[in-house]
């Protein structure tokens, strides 16, 4: 080993683990060791089997890539012999390779497609703590595979994580922890800076580390690529950054960029990193972090089936975690870009991705296994999300009544979100994948086409998408990606065409690496314009869209939603098509979803790809303007209305439910409505509870909406029923030879001495008051005051001569030894020709 790490003082320990139980919990803290040395302890380790490989999952691409390379360095090794690593399109590997780091969507797609695991003799989880979708899922299916028989180790590691949640889904574990080595960190938090840009604010945050005398090298921490690039200008533009080397790191770098951020020099560095630094690597040397305390977070709005990837602030405990990178060789300092009020209101953790991410990829892997009904969850997945992803298989055939379909089986082979899996299989039969591989691999980057300033190359540029006008987006940054191919893609022709250069050399990848998914390099360059759009219509027909009317960019979608073209979309005036980005923003103060990469979609499609789906309907609607149902014919398409005409006279009893219902919603008077019949019901619903012998059904709420409807029956307007009697509706409700006991039993009026009679008040919730003059109840015995038969009690609302409440009771004989002393002192004066006993 060429440096003593932390780990390795646990090796006596994880052999005595081994030796006891196939599966181990490991906490060791960031910088110790575990992701690199544990593993190979492991295959070492005399009882391991010396023809088995261990597979070690990593959460992230450029981590696999570096954590192999640094093992392979220290068995002094070229990477792909005993240290090797494979992650999504791309592999290192060889039939010696013995521990292999993969990225937890490839250990998933193993497991999931029904590799046996012999040659595999363990699996380790590595910063399980960070809880990915795919890492809960590919442990659930391994203890699945070492249930059925297969004879591998499991072994979690984690940073932060509690393992007692693991420890009862893992019972027979063995559990281990390495307090790994810790320096004390001084952490400053340097406040909200304003409107200041991050990257400037970090600027500064580097120019104070200076000025105190920062040693060793310096670690930022950035959201993104973007920002990175930004820090990275702001600091080698600032008069602090003399003598520092400053470097950035992401996973779009290539490996010697890589290599160059995370190695070590005898000039002092600052490394500008993703939240790949905060626990998948350990960079030598940090001994000041500068934390934005910002990070990239996916997340996913199963209500309305939006995937958003927003910047958002981490959680205390992820800045703790950046903090303690400062504090692995020596005492260091933090320089958190916030407040400490700031951060007394972020959330505790960040909350585990099965809690805010889309299950549609993963629910139909396990409806492959057949195990979506069955799997054993660590933590069982939020139901609307899960509901929303059987819904999206649904809509793209990949499953019926819960069961996976053929063309499901087909899509769970590719490793693809199933909406573009489903483009693909449609563009090998149009024979136009090509033209649909490249819109899949550019929809994974930013922006392919940059503003240009030059006119001329401008208009020139614009021809190039000329076939686009009025048919695509996405058919846009196709054909400007073609051009681009054609013209070489030199960064000097993209930056004089206004492209932008990475998303082209990215695009380029990811194309090259689909082309040898579908194993048909030569074919899938033809189809038509229309083929293309119409595969588009098989993967996105959950957000097909409809336009309000040619005079708005509102529209309607499938499942009820609503939304909004956005601006510059080529569709022009089209009414129907499909968005392959549904975006929610804040606009005008609301929520709104955005929708762009639109694609023209012709209705006769929908008839040929959907079969039974398009479904005509007669129904009954509401005139706004007049106040009438009429009848319309409707051609609807999994709840878009795509056609509309009217047809014939109204359905008398859809006209009155319709009727109803906008009396209901928008408020419309019916003057007969009126206290007398509001009353009526309360007395009604009094009778029912304090009575059920009688088994009288009270009017619940939604009972008078078929009340409205008996009125409005035989009209289809408004003003035909605005004037009609309620109250003969409404006593309806009972047989004849019940209504005399409404009367009876539930009184509009109470009898007291003297011969007065009374007026009851019915309240809502169905109290029923008595309000009387004190003098009206001298002589009244408590026990009196009660109707139905003695079943309902009255409470009382004492008035003073001049009829205000002095008193509410429900106890009349406690009121007169009780407070009424009090009030008849308060009162005799000022009523002294009023009876006062």
């Amino acid at each position: 080993m060429p440096i003593a790490l932390p780990i390795d003082d646990l090796l006596p320990d994880l052999h005595a683990a081994w030796s006891k139980s196939p599966n181990f919990i490991l906490r060791a803290p960031t910088g110790s060791g575990k992701s690199t040395r544990v593993p190979r302890f492991l295959m070492e380790w005399k009882d391991f089997p010396e023809d088995k490989t261990i597979i070690i999952l990593q959460p992230r691409r450029m981590a696999a890539r570096l954590l192999a390379r640094r093992v392979a360095s220290e068995l002094d090794q070229p990477v792909g012999q005993v240290a090797g690593y494979q992650i999504r399109f791309e592999s290192r590997r060889s039939p010696s390779t013995r521990l292999l780091y993969v990225t937890e969507g490839l250990l998933l797609r193993m497991l999931a497609g029904g590799d046996d695991l012999k040659g595999v003799g363990a699996i380790l989880f590595d910063e399980f703590h960070e809880r990915h979708l795919e890492g809960d899922v590919g442990l659930g299916l391994a203890l699945a595979r070492q249930k059925a028989g297969w004879g591998g180790r499991i072994g979690i590691f984690s940073a932060t994580l509690e393992v007692a949640g693991l420890k009862s889904y893992l019972p027979e574990a063995e559990v281990l922890e390495s307090e790994g080595r810790q320096y004390p960190v001084e952490v400053n938090y340097l406040g909200a800076a304003g409107t200041d840009r991050v990257w400037d604010q970090a600027a500064e945050g580097f120019r104070r580390a200076v000025e105190a005398g920062a040693e060793g090298d310096i670690l930022v921490f950035m959201p993104g690529k973007y920002e990175i690039m930004r820090t990275v200008e702001a600091i080698q533009a600032s008069r602090a950054a003399r003598g520092w080397e400053v470097y950035p790191l992401h996973g779009e770098l290539d490996a010697t960029s890589q290599d160059k951020a995370i190695g070590t020099g005898s000039v002092p560095r600052v490394i500008v990193s993703t939240n790949i630094a905060e626990t998948s690597l350990t960079l030598p040397g940090i001994r000041t972090v500068i934390d934005c305390g910002l990070a990239r977070i996916p997340d996913f709005d199963a209500r309305r089936g939006v995937n958003t990837l927003l910047t958002e602030k981490i959680s205390r405990a992820s800045a703790d975690q950046r903090a303690g990178r400062a504090g692995r060789v020596a005492p260091g300092h933090c320089f958190r870009l916030w407040s400490r009020k700031d951060h007394e209101h972020r959330s505790a953790f960040t909350p585990p991705e099965i809690q805010r991410l889309d299950l549609t990829e993963i629910r139909l892997q396990l409806l492959s296994l057949g195990q979506a009904d069955s799997f054993p969850w660590l933590e069982p997945p939020p139901q609307l999300a899960w509901e929303h992803a059987g819904e999206l298989l649904t809509d793209l055939g990949a499953s019926r009544d819960g069961k996976i379909t053929a063309l499901g089986r087909t899509l769970a082979r590719f490793p693809l979100h199933p909406r573009f899996s489903r483009i693909l299989v449609a563009g090998q039969e149009a024979g136009c994948e090509d033209l649909l591989i490249a819109a899949i691999a550019l929809s994974e980057g930013r922006q392919l086409i940059l503003p240009i300033n030059d006119k001329r190359k401008a208009a020139e540029r614009e021809a190039w998408w000329a076939a686009a006008e009025g048919v695509s987006d996405l058919l846009q940054g196709v054909l400007v990606w073609q051009q681009a191919m054609k013209a070489g893609g030199s960064m000097a022709w993209c930056r004089e065409w206004g492209v932008h250069g990475q998303t082209l050399r990215q695009a380029s990848r990811v194309f090259e690496q689909l082309k040898r998914l579908t194993c048909n390099r030569e074919s899938g360059g033809g189809g038509t314009v229309q083929d293309f759009a119409k595969c588009l219509l098989t993967g996105y027909v959950d957000h097909l869209a409809k336009r309000l009317d040619r005079g708005t960019l509102r529209c309607e979608l499938v499942h009820g939603r609503r939304g909004e073209i956005r601006r510059g979309s080529l569709i022009g005036g089209a009414g129907l098509f499909v968005s392959a980005e549904v975006e929610e923003r804040e606009f005008r103060g609301e929520a709104t979803l955005f929708l762009g990469g639109n694609t023209v979609i012709e209705r006769s499609w929908l008839d040929e790809l959907y079969p039974g789906e398009v479904i005509q309907e007669g129904v009954e609607r509401m005139d706004q303007a007049r106040r009438r149902v009429e009848r319309v014919e409707r051609t609807v398409f999994r709840g878009l209305l795509l056609e509309e005409r009217e047809n014939g006279e109204p359905d008398p009893a859809g006209a009155a439910q319709v009727l109803a219902e906008h009396i209901v919603s928008e408020g419309w008077i019916l003057k007969k409505w009126d206290n007398e019949a509001e009353t009526w019901i309360r007395r009604l619903n009094v009778l029912a509870r304090a009575c059920p012998e009688l088994e009288i059904k009270p009017i619940e709420q939604a009972d008078r909406l078929l009340l409205i409807e008996q009125i409005c029956e035989g009209s289809t307007a408004y003003k035909e029923v605005k004037d009609r009697a309620v109250l003969p509706v409404l006593q309806s409700w009972l047989p004849d030879a019940m209504l005399p006991l409404v009367d009876e039993w539930a009184p509009p009026r109470f009898p007291l001495p003297g011969g007065s009679r009374v007026k009851l008040r019915y309240e809502e919730d169905g109290t029923v008051v008595l309000p009387a003059r004190i003098q009206q109840l001298y002589d009244v015995p408590g026990k009196s005051l009660v109707i139905c038969q003695g079943k309902q009690p009255l409470r009382l609302e004492i008035l003073a001569p001049n009829g205000r409440p002095v008193q509410i009771t429900d106890d009349l004989d406690g009121f007169w030894t009780g407070q009424y002393p009090q009030i008849r002192k308060d009162l005799f004066g000022r009523y002294p020709k009023h009876e006062w006993r």
